[in-house]
């Protein structure tokens, strides 16, 4: 008796899949390297509603609800595409971890609600 080949066991294993007779499997050792600096990450990652006071290349300053000035460092966000239109008087929602500074750096930037009361609190 002739043994199938490997192309043909492949191409049977992926007719099969796509038909939906057959799911693959996901492997529990398959990971990226970006989920695993995402969950070395999280208990780093800071979630920070505030308005934009002034603007100065790719630092922004924001005033937080309780009336404090916070530097923002937006390099990052803006290179991945995950900040939109920055203008002064903006509320935002800044995503990011702080730094030996002090000073916030922004993995992610959207706009917020325009009132501080329908912020929820900072993380």
């Amino acid at each position: 008796m002739k043994k199938p080949s490997a192309f043909v066991l492949t191409h049977a294993i992926l007719f099969f899949t796509a038909a939906g007779f057959l799911a693959l499997a996901p492997s529990a050792f398959a990971r990226t390297a970006q989920a695993a600096a995402s969950e070395s990450s999280k208990e780093t990652q800071h979630a920070i509603y505030g308005t934009i006071r002034s603007i100065d290349g790719s630092a922004l300053t924001i005033e937080t609800r309780d009336k404090k000035m916070l530097k923002v460092n937006t390099k990052s966000a803006i290179e991945s595409q995950r900040a939109g239109v920055l203008i002064v008087g903006r509320t935002v929602l800044i995503h990011g971890s702080y730094d030996a500074k002090g000073m916030l750096q922004a993995s992610a930037i959207q706009r917020a609600k325009a009132s501080p009361s329908l912020w929820p609190e900072d993380k």
